[in-house]
């Protein structure tokens, strides 16, 4: 299934968290209340977070706020993302929900041994950590498409980059995410990204290579 938000189609079939700051359904100019398309989720603009002229959420120790809520007790997730970093050499966290309540996911840049796109899931069976893209440090001031998915059958956490899955899997075997109330944000509190992020979509899903793919060549030329 695929749903125009303007062009190109976007896959919508299981999202269930959609914002895109170019798009005004989801922040008006001026405005620092953000919609989440798919209905479920809003929040606003906080700290150093504003909507800049290039229509995408630009982060200086500010964070995208959606407050405490709670989320489903996750056994597929698709998450993916636009990005591009200030600062490489530092750790940032894309997206945080439930990290400090114990529970949830976080999706992060990675500077350690292990560099490139990093996972987390608060599963059944504990915490697991994913290197998952194998992309290595990401440069400044480019604008990439990144991700991850993981399901309770397969039991791995894979990354996206740049309209791939990237194969690299990581062992995370549990037959759920912890679910429950939890601060979720873009930008992360407990590590911040300072750089900007465009669309942004969580599915209850995995999204097929080709979903994958659809979704990327509908927004690369923006990115490009």
């Amino acid at each position: 299934m695929a749903t125009n938000y303007g062009t190109p189609p976007i896959v919508t079939d299981g999202v269930v968290f959609n914002v895109d700051p170019a798009n005004m359904r989801t922040i008006a100019t001026g405005s620092t209340t953000i919609t989440d398309m798919a209905g479920n989720y809003n929040g606003s603009l906080s700290g150093n977070a504003s909507l800049t002229n290039d229509k995408s959420f630009t982060l200086s120790g500010g964070t995208l706020d959606f407050g405490t809520v709670v989320q489903p007790a996750w056994t597929e997730i698709t998450i993916e993302m636009w990005v591009n970093q200030d600062n490489s050499s530092a750790n940032g966290a894309w997206i945080d929900w439930g990290y400090s309540e114990g529970n949830g996911i976080m999706l992060y840049a990675h500077t350690g041994t292990t560099k490139g796109i990093r996972g987390l899931l608060y599963l059944d069976t504990g915490i697991k950590y994913g290197s998952i893209s194998g992309t290595g440090l990401m440069e400044n001031n480019i604008w990439y498409h990144i991700g991850m998915k993981w399901s309770a059958s397969v039991g791995t956490m894979e990354g996206i980059f740049n309209g791939q899955y990237t194969g690299v899997g990581t062992a995370a075997v549990g037959s759920n995410v912890v679910g429950g109330g939890g601060k979720f944000d873009l930008g992360g509190e407990w590590v911040t990204f300072n750089g900007k992020i465009g669309p942004c979509r969580i599915y209850n899903r995995i999204l097929s290579d080709a979903e994958i793919l659809q979704n990327y060549n509908a927004m690369k030329g923006r990115f490009s």
